[in-house]
């Protein structure tokens, strides 16, 4: 099956097992685990770029393209290639028809990496300093506690721009950890904050990254939601994906 085609495909919603799925032109892609809700499904729908999506890949969206460029300083050089030289490497950043493609060439050696994941976790190896000031930022403006009571955390939620997300804030128990509990409040039906959620041991690089990413609701329904065990600390505190603990 290839749900590839040189126009947007029909895009349609279903529910199964109290998921939500996306159909492209009727069926359903193996890329897809489900939504909670379909105001989620509509907003991955809405951030991706669905004309050149297959049976097992999804095109990246244009904001994710755009967040490495402007986030990593590379300059567009011709066509559709950005540049970024450091000393004597040389980091060429290309998007591809569903993929993003770094390659990274040194005097003595090239390698080439393809996706976005493996894209960010190479820049952010060798420009971990970049995010550093952000770190130290979150600490202090943005809300982050460090070893805090729960009651000190709901007072740290930072409001952010989103359509789905109200607050969050993150919860480290030293400076030197590398991961973290990362607290998130949704906003409700009518707009207003809702329900308050834990995601446990999130490393700091996820963190980071989500702090200065442009769609808040787009990161997390792809990064966070789905990766780390979670707990539903404010009205029915069931969760309802298998990463929950209950």
């Amino acid at each position: 099956m290839n749900l590839s085609s040189r126009k947007r495909p029909k895009v349609s919603y279903v529910t199964a097992n109290s998921k939500v799925y996306i159909e492209l032109n009727g069926k359903i892609p193996t890329w897809q685990t489900g939504f909670s809700c379909i105001e989620c499904a509509k907003i991955f729908v809405k951030n991706h770029d669905l004309s050149a999506a297959t049976e097992n890949a999804i095109k990246y969206s244009q904001d994710d393209f755009e967040w490495i460029v402007d986030t990593y300083d590379f300059e567009h050089d011709t066509g559709n290639i950005w540049v970024k030289r450091n000393g004597n490497t040389t980091y060429i950043l290309q998007p591809d028809i569903t993929d993003i493609i770094l390659n990274v060439e040194t005097e003595d050696d090239s390698d080439v990496f393809v996706g976005l994941d493996n894209v960010i976790e190479r820049l952010d190896e060798d420009f971990e300093d970049i995010f550093e000031s952000v770190v130290l930022r979150s600490a202090s403006e943005r809300g982050s506690v460090f070893a805090a009571s729960s009651k000190e955390i709901s007072k740290n939620m930072v409001r952010v721009k989103s359509s789905n997300i109200w607050s969050y804030t993150i919860n480290i128990k030293d400076i030197k950890d590398k991961t973290g509990d990362v607290y998130v409040q949704f906003k409700g039906r009518n707009g207003g904050p809702a329900d308050v959620y834990v995601y446990y041991d999130v490393p700091v690089r996820v963190w980071r990254n989500w702090i200065v990413y442009p769609s808040k609701g787009a990161y997390f329904w792809k990064y966070i939601r789905n990766n780390y065990k979670y707990s539903k600390l404010t009205g029915n505190k069931r969760g309802v994906l298998p990463n929950a603990v209950n």
